[in-house]
């Protein structure tokens, strides 16, 4: 509601208003006349100039907590940007399938682009990676800890270990300061949980499974906030492991091999490290 400090009157009606202005640029965007009202009250018709060369604007909204937004954002043949912070990649699944049933029931061609903001850290040994992205990451939610603290527990970055029945009222933290120990200890609970389901840091292999699971949820593109606190040097150096991952990712996947033994375990995790070559006894 702060953010509306300068058109208080709009805030009630913000998600109505914000399609009905994609639609007017869109609108000018094309070329056509538009009126608006004049200072004497009177209509005065605004056409755009020079012409853009792209006869339609593709237009995105980011949308993540609501599928009411994500329903909306298909019927307008806008495509969807959103992350993975105040919600679950299951919670996710069911947004994208809402998005693409109301972008076919509004005729619009295609089928809308759902890109999927998620921060990003890759390097071969696990656990340094880790290690290097956990503070800088926990600075990073520390900087939403006045939107936590008006949260329930069920924002799904903070979700504590045991909320009750799905059904009941979920604890709200209370209005007061937390302190520097409750405060530590709600990111450290927070980033566990954000590193375990919503976040590429890690091993490549490791991320890749994540990247997979955004693809079964329908999500076209994974945008890599590379940028949440670390060191530039470090940010840079690990840019070709999280290269390797986008290529690895982009691999088609192969039908899963399940011959008896051991040998499955070890077609499995050839299929996992997208290995090409292997050296070993004829029997085997």
């Amino acid at each position: 509601p702060q953010d509306f400090v300068l058109a208080p009157q709009a805030y009630a009606q913000r998600q109505r208003r914000m399609f009905e202005d994609i639609e007017t640029v869109r609108r000018l965007w094309r070329g056509e006349a538009v009126a608006f009202p004049g200072h004497d009250g009177e209509p005065v018709a605004v056409r755009t100039r020079p012409r853009p060369l792209q006869p339609e604007l593709p237009a995105w909204v980011t949308a993540a907590s609501h599928p009411h937004t994500f329903a909306e954002a298909g019927r307008a043949g806008c495509h969807v940007l959103t992350h993975l912070l105040g919600q679950t990649v299951e919670d996710l699944t069911a947004k994208v399938e809402a998005f693409r049933q109301a972008w076919r029931a509004a005729g619009h061609p295609g089928r809308g682009q759902v890109a999927v903001m998620v921060h990003a850290f890759v390097g071969e040994d696990e656990a340094r990676v880790r290690e290097l992205a956990r503070a800088p990451l926990k600075a990073y939610l520390r900087s939403s800890m006045d939107l936590i603290r008006r949260a329930a527990w069920n924002f799904p970055t903070f979700m504590a270990p045991d909320v009750g029945t799905a059904d009941a009222a979920p604890p709200v933290l209370e209005a007061q300061p937390l302190s520097d120990a409750e405060t530590e200890a709600v990111l450290e609970h927070a980033f566990e949980r954000y590193w375990r389901g919503s976040a590429l840091i890690g091993a490549p292999s490791r991320c890749l499974a994540m990247v997979r699971r955004l693809q079964e949820a329908g999500v076209d593109e994974i945008a890599c906030l590379i940028d949440f606190g670390l060191p530039t040097a470090q940010v840079l150096a690990h840019l070709e492991d999280l290269r390797r991952l986008m290529v690895l990712a982009q691999r088609p996947q192969r039908a899963p091999v399940a011959p008896a033994g051991d040998v499955a375990a070890l077609a499995a995790q050839m299929q996992a490290q997208a290995i090409t070559h292997l050296q070993c006894t004829p029997s085997l």
